[in-house]
């Protein structure tokens, strides 16, 4: 796993996928678009997103092959708090350099 800063459409692309958040139980592949709709929360009304099933989902997306770009899980409106819940379940189950953490450029 690498964190690198800028937006996150501009590495939209067919030879990489754009992980987004989103609500429900499981990780879907949106193939023709190279989307993943990666779930933070099983319904869009929860205040604060589930750990466990941000857990769930990075095992089985540490299992798909490819270059995947996404936000820190959770960390924005869902307010985990990224060096203490986020990174560490990130780092454990994103070994690999091909996962990217997006973040937004600062503007000084």
């Amino acid at each position: 796993m690498i964190e690198i800063e800028g937006n996150i459409w501009d590495y939209f692309s067919i030879d990489n996928w754009v992980v987004i958040t989103t609500n429900g139980a499981v990780l879907e592949f949106l193939e023709q678009e190279h989307l993943v709709a990666f779930p933070t929360k099983h319904n869009w009304y929860d205040a604060t997103p589930d750990i466990k099933l941000i857990e769930e989902g990075l095992k089985e997306l540490s299992s798909h092959t490819g270059i995947f770009y996404m936000p820190r899980l959770g960390c924005g409106n869902g307010h985990l708090n990224w060096e203490e819940q986020v990174q560490p379940l990130m780092k454990q189950y994103l070994v690999s350099d091909r996962f990217r953490i997006v973040t937004p450029r600062r503007i000084a």
